[in-house]
């Protein structure tokens, strides 16, 4: 079984294969964390005005990120599973099938 620490290296090596610089990856992976541990908060006890804004500014962020390599960053907040995704423009419907970002 694959550690988490494993699955956060096999998932920064993803990216960078992808063409995603080193640093912005690495970036992403923390903007996904930080996202995760929003949407876990949100699901248990709902955010705070300075939260949700704490959500915009790290879509915002992403989607910065994203958009240098002709992507979009699409934020799914169910805390079941990954909070970020890198995804084609306009397939906001078919996330899944974008990159995950790893939380952990």
């Amino acid at each position: 079984m694959e550690s988490l620490r494993q699955t956060r290296e096999r998932n920064l090596i993803e990216l960078v294969k992808k063409g995603i610089g080193g640093e912005d990856a690495m970036l992403l992976q923390r903007i996904s964390h930080r996202l995760h541990q929003l949407d876990e908060l949100a699901c248990n006890y709902g955010l705070a005005d300075r939260q949700e804004k704490r959500v915009d500014t790290l879509e915002k962020q992403a989607d910065t990120i994203a958009q240098k390599n002709n992507l979009q960053a699409f934020h799914q907040s169910d805390p079941r599973g990954w909070s970020l995704y890198l995804i084609q423009p306009g397939t906001q419907d078919n996330y899944d099938r974008g990159m995950g970002i790893c939380p952990h």
